[in-house]
C-alpha cells in the first residue's frame, strides 16, 4: 500500500484502500496483481454488482509508476467486462486525489456524484462498456445514423463524388438489407454503448477462386475476408470503436480459415487513411482509378 501514503498527509487520513480486509478479498477472487521480475508492482481488485464492474482498487508500486502499468491494469478490467458483457465498469476516488481524477477522464471515464462516504470525499466515475454482438431485429434506425454520419463526412470532403443518404425510410431499408444477408459467410456485427448503436462493421468471406493458378494475383488462390462497411459515429471518433469492431472482424476472419482481409476506403480521407495504415496494420496494395464520362 507505499501507492497511497503520499496521499495521507493531504486528504488527512488512510486513503480507504489501506483498510480494506486483503485476505478476504483474495479469498473471494478479487485481487489482481501485476508482476515484474517475480515482484509485485500493481494491485487491481474488482467487485461484480448486478451489470456493473467496479474498480475497487488500482494501485502501482511507486517505483514503478509513470510507465502506463496504472493503464495496463484498467484495460485488464475493462477486457473483463466486456467479456462477461457487462454495461458499465464504475470506480470513485478522494476528491483531492486529483492526479486520479484527471487519468481516469483521459480514459473515457465521466463523473457521476460525489458526496461524503465513511468520512472520505468521494468522486464517483463511470465508463459504459462496449459491447460487439450480432445484429438484431430493431437495429436499422442506430445503423442509419451511423451510415448518415458518414454521409456528412465524406460530403465535406468532397460534394461532387459522395452524398448524405436520404433519410426517408432509411431505417427501414437498411434493416431490410442486414436481415436479408445474413448466412455464415457474413459477418455484420454492431457495436453499442449504453444500449445505443455507435458503430458497425460487415464483412464477407470469399473462397479462392477456380482457375486462381492462372491469375496474376496470388490471393486470389487465398481463402479472404473482404470487408465492405466499417463506421462509428463521428462524436464517438477516437475512443477505440472502431479499432474494437476490426479486430473482431479479424478474430472471425481466422476462425474461417481466411489468409487474408481486405478492404478499400478514399485515399483522400484524412481519417481512415492513417487509422488503417498506423493502427490497423495494413497496407496498400492497388489503385481504384475513375472517371467521369459526359
Amino acid at each position: 500500500m507505499q501507492a497511497y501514503t503520499p496521499y495521507i498527509e493531504r486528504i488527512g487520513l488512510k486513503p480507504g484502500p489501506m483498510n480494506s480486509d486483503y485476505a478476504d478479498l483474495i479469498g473471494r477472487g478479487a485481487v489482481h496483481v501485476l508482476v515484474e521480475s517475480a515482484n509485485i508492482v500493481g494491485v487491481l481488485v474488482l467487485q461484480r454488482e448486478d451489470n456493473t464492474l467496479w474498480i475497487e482498487n488500482v494501485a502501482i508500486h511507486p517505483n514503478h509508476q509513470h510507465k502506463g502499468l496504472g493503464r495496463e491494469l484498467l484495460a485488464f478490467a475493462e477486457h473483463n467486462a466486456q467479456a462477461a458483457v457487462m454495461s458499465e465498469l464504475r470506480l470513485y476516488t478522494h476528491e483531492l486525489m486529483v492526479e486520479n481524477i484527471a487519468l481516469y477522464q483521459r480514459l473515457g471515464y465521466r463523473e457521476v456524484e460525489r458526496r461524503e462516504e465513511h468520512g472520505f470525499r468521494r468522486v464517483f466515475m463511470r465508463k459504459p462498456i462496449l459491447i460487439i454482438r450480432e445484429f438484431q431485429p430493431g437495429d436499422g434506425g442506430g445503423l442509419a445514423q451511423v451510415w448518415v454520419d458518414a454521409g456528412h463526412y465524406y460530403t465535406q470532403l468532397d460534394s461532387e463524388r459522395f452524398q448524405i443518404p436520404d433519410e426517408t425510410g432509411l431505417a427501414e431499408w437498411t434493416e431490410d438489407r442486414w436481415m436479408r444477408r445474413q448466412s455464415e459467410n457474413q459477418f455484420d456485427r454492431v457495436a453499442t454503448l449504453d444500449g445505443q448503436i455507435v458503430g458497425m462493421v460487415s464483412a464477407i468471406l470469399h473462397e479462392a477462386l477456380d482457375g486462381a493458378a492462372h491469375q496474376l494475383s496470388r490471393e486470389l488462390s487465398f481463402r479472404r475476408v473482404m470487408v465492405n462497411a466499417l463506421g462509428v459515429r463521428t462524436a464517438l471518433w477516437r475512443m477505440g470503436i472502431g479499432r474494437q469492431l476490426m479486430e473482431a472482424a479479424e478474430a472471425w476472419a481466422r476462425t474461417r480459415g481466411a489468409q487474408v482481409i481486405v478492404l478499400d476506403t478514399w485515399i483522400h480521407s484524412p481519417v481512415s487513411i492513417p487509422f488503417y495504415e498506423q493502427h490497423m496494420g495494413y497496407t496498400r496494395q492497388s489503385v481504384y482509378f475513375s472517371k467521369r464520362l459526359t
